[in-house]
């Protein structure tokens, strides 16, 4: 049922806009509209192969970089990782001792982890060795984007090396399409990981930021997650790809929201949140968004009926968000939560999954 309600919604949505505009939405900045109809026709497509994660990235930095952003430049980098994946598979291939149908993935998922963890080299002869992967570090600098939004991207990431639980993931995500690796996203509070299934040891998880695989009493350490936002499948779940490309319009959202303001990106902005809301209605920062727009909108209200209306709503979603288990986490709490993790790594290691990986590399 679900099913045919999101198809019936995104046809309604289309041809509702469509006749209106002759594209999705406008808001005034083509690359912005170009960015937004094109993820959006990912979303509504039932094609599997349409829902491009790695295009849908590109065009959501690329919008906010004004058509500056260098695709050649992102394609290749991304190609290179990809190809070097392929390379650490092979080569790990003969320290595997796992005789289960999916060690394939599991050894395309350990040469990614490799990839954002570990300095690798070739080593032509004793002593002399070429460095061809340095890994990525967590940059505790700006990790959201308060000074500068681009700090969040992928492509930040790949200039520098350096990169935040928004990025990483994102950018694992899109090197486990390209080598063809099993590999979800999945939400904590403020922040993205990654999960996996090995046949040996069922789900487990991927901690970019910190390199490592913890188990879900290290998400739940936090404090933050409560049982009926576990229980609601707001957090610590696994993403469908619909879901996980309306991470990537909702950061499209507060990009423009970044560049032009709420009040000033207000029909836009609503509209465009409440088709992600349509998509993924338990989407926790579209949730909140909508919070942020309606309270604009009964500011602005030109009589009482009117602000009545909007605070119905907002009271409404504040509520639904209560009841699905959100609890808003500081930013203090999130680094020290993070932090914890970095600096107690054994602690929270899922030895179940470790047992899986090569013992030497």
């Amino acid at each position: 049922m679900k099913y045919w309600l999101l198809i019936l919604s995104c046809f309604l949505f289309l041809k509702k806009s469509m006749g209106q505009n002759n594209t999705l939405l406008k808001t005034g900045h083509s690359y912005y509209d170009y960015a937004y109809n094109e993820i959006v026709g990912m979303i509504c497509s039932e094609k599997s192969n349409d829902q491009d994660f790695k295009k849908a990235v590109f065009f959501m930095e690329n919008a906010y970089f004004d058509g500056q952003l260098d695709g050649a430049y992102f394609e290749h980098s991304i190609q290179k990782m990809a190809s070097l994946c392929q390379v650490v598979t092979i080569d790990q291939g003969a320290l595997l001792d796992y005789p289960y149908a999916d060690s394939t993935n599991i050894l395309k998922n350990w040469a990614l982890y490799r990839i954002f963890s570990d300095t690798l080299q070739i080593v032509n002869a004793p002593g002399d060795t070429i460095p061809i992967s340095n890994g990525f570090s967590y940059d505790f600098d700006d990790i959201w984007g308060n000074k500068q939004w681009e700090n969040t991207f992928v492509s930040k990431l790949i200039e520098t090396g350096k990169g935040n639980c928004h990025s990483l993931p994102f950018l694992y995500k899109i090197l486990a399409y390209e080598t063809g690796a099993k590999a979800y996203l999945a939400l904590a509070p403020n922040h993205i990981y990654i999960k996996g299934r090995s046949e040996k040891s069922g789900m487990y998880n991927t901690e970019l930021t910190s390199a490592s695989f913890p188990v879900d009493a290290w998400l739940m350490a936090s404090g933050y997650i409560h049982l009926s936002a576990i229980r609601s499948g707001i957090y610590m779940d696994t993403l469908t790809q619909k879901q996980e490309l309306c991470l990537i319009l909702f950061d499209l959202l507060k990009g423009y929201e970044r560049k032009y303001g709420l009040e000033s990106g207000l029909p836009f902005l609503t509209q465009a949140n409440e088709f992600i809301l349509r998509t993924f209605p338990k989407y926790v920062n579209a949730m909140i968004m909508k919070s942020e727009l309606l309270k604009i909108q009964y500011d602005h209200a030109p009589n009482v009926n009117e602000k009545k209306q909007y605070f119905a709503q907002l009271q409404e979603n504040t509520k639904r968000l209560y009841t699905l288990g959100y609890r808003r986490m500081p930013e203090e709490m999130y680094e020290a939560w993070i932090k914890e993790l970095q600096n107690n790594k054994d602690k929270y290691a899922n030895p179940n999954f470790i047992g899986n990986l090569p013992k030497n590399h």
